[in-house]
């Protein structure tokens, strides 16, 4: 090797890494220089942790009224099933008027949902059904908004800012998974439970207002003409639109992969940490860490500019590692190993699962925009919960290690036959264009 070769590999590392950084923070500076984007962005950081904040008080409360594991499964399962039913109904309603008027409603809703949760608490010996009740409405309102909570950025940024906006965005609810349950631990431990749901309240009330505070622009997304004559058949068409579109139907089918075999990782990490490597509740705490750490970073990267073909690309690649990462994770007998790969576990999660909301982001037409983003969040729901009850049920019976492997295995299939899928789809659609041309 010549002398000077080490010495100038190294000034092009750092040249990548400049270049790297730029690209991130230049989108940052215009994204936060635009006047409505950075306080939307903390009202809805604000009010996803008064949600996690209110999850977390809604179990203990109907813990220490029940002491019933039950019934705290099925305050669970009333949370998912709402999800199934309300999100993709709030995709509809976000496309026949608007999303800032979907958002005003819903989340006017749940701030008035936690106010009644914190008045039965201060009332005591409270109904498990009331509660179920009130969990069951705010749970729905919540969903009908999810989708309504990330077209909105189209109202808010220019068109070149979106999926930047869409990446910062992932990145502050991943803080929030983090922020409200610590916010919650605080106040249940210093004060009764109701004082846990009125911080909640207070979190989500700045959500609800800001389409009037931040002026925000009633934009109908499907007009008169578009619009189907029952809001059924305009569901239909969505699930129609992304089955049928190529790009958006292989970035959903490599998510539902990801989120149905790899991310239940993350809901048995306290069996990893515990079962696998006997590290306790340290442990736990040091790979859940890591895992928002790489979550967090994947956000970052997510913000630099590229084409939705590119980012699609790198959706696959982040798919594939990130079963190899499982399948590492759950194989080593190294603790440190284990952790590094949890880090890179929850970068290469975040960018298989945020890459195909920006893809569907830029490739969905207006008027079915917030449909598609519907069918996604209903994925973020449902593939993690399906998945984790799946693994976890086979790994009470055979132990963790072979269900985690299978698993991964099954994931990396998966990623391999989807991308076959979509190479061949972008062929025809590339011949039917020709063809068009032609003609």
């Amino acid at each position: 090797m010549p002398p000077d070769a080490g010495h100038e590999y190294g000034n092009e590392a750092a040249k990548s890494a400049a270049r790297w950084w730029t690209e991130i923070v230049d989108p940052l500076k215009k994204i936060f220089g635009n006047k409505a984007f950075a306080p939307y962005l903390t009202v809805n950081f604000l009010a996803y942790s008064g949600a996690w904040a209110q999850r977390l008080a809604l179990g203990w409360f109907i813990w220490r009224a029940t002491h019933s594991g039950f019934w705290l499964a099925t305050l669970s399962m009333c949370d998912l099933a709402t999800a199934v039913l309300f999100g993709p109904l709030g995709g509809v309603l976000s496309d026949r008027t608007s999303p800032p008027t979907v958002i005003f409603w819903a989340q006017l809703v749940v701030t008035v949902n936690a106010v009644a949760l914190a008045a039965l608490a201060v009332a005591g010996t409270p109904s498990v059904s009331l509660i179920l009740a009130l969990a069951i409405l705010g749970a729905g309102a919540t969903a009908l908004s999810d989708a309504a909570r990330t077209a909105v950025i189209w109202h808010v940024v220019p068109p070149d800012l979106v999926p930047s906006a869409v990446a910062t965005t992932s990145v502050s609810v991943n803080l929030a998974r983090f922020m409200g349950p610590a916010i919650a631990g605080v106040l249940l431990q210093i004060a009764p439970v109701f004082m846990t749901f009125a911080a909640a309240a207070a979190l989500g009330l700045p959500l609800a207002l800001s389409p009037l505070l931040l002026g925000m622009k009633k934009i109908k997304s499907i007009d008169g003409e578009a619009r189907a004559p029952h809001w059924l058949a305009d569901l239909v068409a969505g699930v129609r639109y992304a089955a049928t579109h190529s790009s958006i139907s292989a970035q959903f089918l490599l998510f539902f992969s990801v989120s149905l075999l790899i991310r239940p990782t993350y809901e048995l990490m306290p069996a990893l940490a515990d079962g696998l490597f006997h590290k306790g509740a340290a442990g736990l705490a040091i790979l859940t860490a890591l895992v928002g750490i790489g979550a967090v970073a994947a956000g970052l990267d997510l913000t630099r500019p590229r084409p939705s073909t590119v980012l699609a690309q790198s959706s696959f690649r982040a798919g594939a590692l990130s079963a190899l990462c499982a399948a590492a994770l759950a194989a080593t007998p190294w603790f440190v190993f284990a952790a590094c790969m949890a880090a890179v576990l929850g970068f290469c999660v975040s960018t298989a699962s945020t890459g195909p909301l920006i893809v569907a982001q830029m490739e969905s037409s207006a008027e079915m925009r917030a449909r598609v983003i519907s069918l996604w969040a209903l994925i973020v729901r449902a593939g993690p919960a399906l998945g984790t009850l799946l693994v976890g049920t086979i790994a009470d019976r055979f132990g963790f290690r072979a269900p985690f492997l299978a698993a991964a295995g099954l994931c990396l299939g998966a990623v391999a036959a989807i991308r076959l899928y979509a190479q061949a789809s972008a062929k025809r659609d590339l011949a039917e264009r020709e063809r068009s041309h032609a003609a």
